[in-house]
């Protein structure tokens, strides 16, 4: 184990918190990954037809396909295409500064 083992869990928590199903959905015929149904989804654009029903509305489209994008990142099968933690949490940020300033602007916050 060692920090891209980490980073790799990490990635795989974040898509469980966002999709809201399990990292391997077992069937009769196959176990499919959590990481191969994300892929397949950011592949058709269908982000809001995806990210956990739980939470409706209550989400920016653009910052959940960003945090997909990380998340996928993490989860990368070699560890050397995966990005440091610090590098992931410098991403995080940026999403959700992001997010602030819009809703600042809107005169949301």
């Amino acid at each position: 184990m060692n920090e891209k083992s980490d980073v790799f869990s990490f990635g795989v928590v974040l898509l469980e918190v966002i999709i809201g199903k399990p990292a391997i959905s077992r069937s009769r015929t196959e176990n499919v990954h959590l990481c191969d149904q994300v892929g397949s989804m950011l592949g058709s654009a269908d982000i809001r037809g995806n990210v956990y029903k739980r939470l409706g509305d209550r989400f920016e489209a653009g910052s959940a396909w960003k945090i997909a994008e990380i998340a996928l990142a993490c989860a990368s099968e070699s560890s050397s295409q995966r990005p440091t933690m610090s590098q992931v949490v410098m991403e995080l940020k940026r999403v959700f500064l992001g997010e602030w300033q819009i809703e600042i602007a809107m005169g949301i916050l």
